[in-house]
């Protein structure tokens, strides 16, 4: 269905801890928690030439003609946005929506392999024997905004924080160099007794150039990680260390960089909704309709 993951990369459990786990995840051990950590901003000043008495000074010869200048996927190109909504259904559940925008101030013209974009969310917590869900959906409802990116993947990662295992929902898209921006939309539905909930989430763009024949590990990344809800007894903060593997799909390329965005998502009412997208809108939402199942 998609390429599969880079390698089988996993992240070693301490002896106590294998008899708790789930069958299906691997615990990703977290990391002190650090605000250091936080993504720089994205404010670039623009770069002015020094003149002298307004009169530029002259180009040497062989530069003379001009050049038009070539556009490569800077790192400084890239701004990345984290919106959302809340909003109480009748029932007395929340309907979360979380927006994931991006978008290039210039974009790379050269032919290559395709972006990745990589949402985190916490979705459930592991107690006596079982994993207890956050939100009524057994995986999140995920949507472009103009149809640009293509969903590949929503899957679940297990990570230890604290102690305690965290079932993260991942969702995977790629998306074309060349698009100028684009957008995810993320639908949930907090069950009624997690109201107040906050949870960070981690939004990361790797963008990559050539058609190599070699694999990069493209390295490990280290995220904020942030769950509170003080009725169920949760209160974890502390920052998770993801490989590669964790995160991003099997690609070959010569070169990469990543780029974070986090934000804390506070689940209370705001009686606030995000517009229809493609004739889905958050009200009529009845189950996932990426064609993922």
């Amino acid at each position: 269905m998609f390429a599969v993951l880079l390698g089988l990369l996993m992240i070693g459990v301490t002896a106590g801890s294998a008899v708790a786990m789930p069958s299906f995840g691997t615990p990703v051990h977290s990391v002190p928690f650090e605000t250091k950590n936080d993504p720089p901003s994205l404010n670039v000043e623009p770069h002015v030439s020094t003149v002298r008495n307004n009169i530029l000074p002259p180009l040497p010869p062989e530069k003379l003609d001009p050049i038009s200048p070539q556009s490569f996927g800077d790192k400084d190109d890239l701004s990345m946005k984290i919106d959302y909504f809340v909003d109480e259904l009748s029932n007395g559940d929340l309907l979360v929506s979380v927006y994931y925008g991006w978008t290039w101030k210039s974009t790379e013209i050269f032919n290559g392999p395709d972006d990745q974009v990589v949402i985190l969310i916490p979705y459930a917590y592991w107690k006596d024997g079982k994993w207890v869900t956050f939100f009524r959906e057994p995986k999140p409802t995920v949507l472009t905004n103009l149809g640009k990116a293509n969903i590949r993947d929503i899957s679940f990662l297990v990570a230890t924080v604290n102690g305690k295992y965290i079932q993260v929902a991942r969702i995977i898209a790629t998306v074309n160099d060349d698009v100028a921006a684009e957008g995810v939309w993320v639908y949930m539905t907090l069950k009624k007794e997690y109201s107040g909930l906050e949870i960070k989430t981690n939004f990361i763009y790797l963008h990559s150039w050539g058609t190599g024949t070699g694999v990069s590990t493209i390295g490990s990344l280290t995220l904020p990680f942030l769950l509170y809800f003080a009725p169920a007894g949760l209160n974890l903060a502390a920052s998770v260390g993801w490989t590669a593997a964790d995160l991003f799909i099997f690609q070959r390329f010569d070169g990469s960089w990543k780029k974070t965005e986090t934000k804390t998502l506070v689940l209370y009412p705001e009686s606030n909704l995000p517009p229809c997208f493609n004739g889905i809108c958050p009200t009529s939402i009845g189950g996932p309709s990426n064609g993922l199942d």
